[in-house]
């Protein structure tokens, strides 16, 4: 006896469906409840079995799978829901021969609506879909602890959003195809911390780093490297010691202005972060 569902979890994992067509060739056996053959138009509720071993299981109406059903291919894949002028529509449990399956809403055959997508690996997407892809509001369940919760786009991470990594990283901000990109905060579980720009996962462009004891740099980055114009403060005792100027690959290289915090200024030139001596 097949359980019907009817309130749905959101769990759904992405696999692209093979469209399922409203119609079979008409090379089926088709009985009712009490196991005698009907028409091929029949409205009720019948068992359809097709030649290349495909069954369906369920409510029919006008020849059509109408109603709540089981539809189950020759390789094994199965769909238990709903369906509507032959194809699933409504909710419905999807189960992939791989082992994958998808538990949520439909609409017109494809995966539409809130919904839990769950591979065999584990690895678990709950959230919106639109036309078989994930789109919207959803969260991205990794087995390492891992957790991605924000927006997505033909089921890639973009908009906004916040990933979580286990070690305790945490990262808001901006997306784009999987990646960030555009202006974010990360935040290490060490207690550094990095607002700014992002470019393909990397620190590029204007940004803030403050790490966890107190110093911080703010301007230009490239690669997560200071890199173009910055100023460098660090703590010197009491008072706060600076250097404003320019930066490449993470060290002071060239002009600039060391500042200390009694208020002397101090014209420098660095070569790949070695203070050039004065002429």
């Amino acid at each position: 006896m097949c359980y019907r569902p009817r309130i749905f979890y959101s769990l759904c994992f992405y696999l692209i469906l093979s469209p399922l067509s409203a119609s079979f060739a008409l090379d089926a056996q088709i009985t009712d409840a009490n196991n005698q053959t009907v028409a091929a138009d029949y409205t009720g509720k019948v068992n359809r079995v097709w030649a290349d071993g495909s069954v369906y299981q369920g409510d029919m109406v006008d020849g059509q799978r109408h109603g709540w059903g089981v539809f189950i291919w020759p390789d094994g894949s199965r769909y238990e829901g709903e369906y509507q002028r032959g194809v699933r529509h409504g909710q419905g449990l999807y189960r992939f021969v791989s082992g994958d399956y998808y538990f949520g809403a439909w609409r017109n055959g494809e995966r539409d609506g809130q919904g839990l997508f769950v591979w065999a690996n584990g690895v678990r997407y709950q959230g919106d879909f639109v036309k078989d892809n994930r789109t919207g509001k959803g969260q991205l369940h990794w087995l390492n602890g891992d957790v991605y919760q924000g927006d997505f786009l033909n089921d890639e991470r973009t908009g906004q959003g916040e990933y979580r990594w286990h070690a305790g990283d945490v990262y808001q901000g901006d997306f784009s195809n999987g990646t960030r990109q555009g202006q974010g905060q990360y935040r290490w579980a060490s207690g550094s911390v990095y607002v700014g720009d992002w470019q393909a996962n990397q620190r590029t462009g204007q940004g803030l780093f403050t790490w966890s004891n107190g110093d911080h740099y703010q301007g230009a980055f490239l690669n997560n490297q200071k890199h173009g114009k910055g100023v460098l403060t660090w703590q010197n005792g009491a008072s706060q010691d600076r250097y404003d100027g320019f930066f490449a690959h993470d060290k002071r290289d060239g002009q600039g202005l060391l500042i200390w915090g009694n208020g002397q200024r101090h014209a420098v030139e660095f070569d790949q972060g070695k203070l050039k001596p004065q002429r």
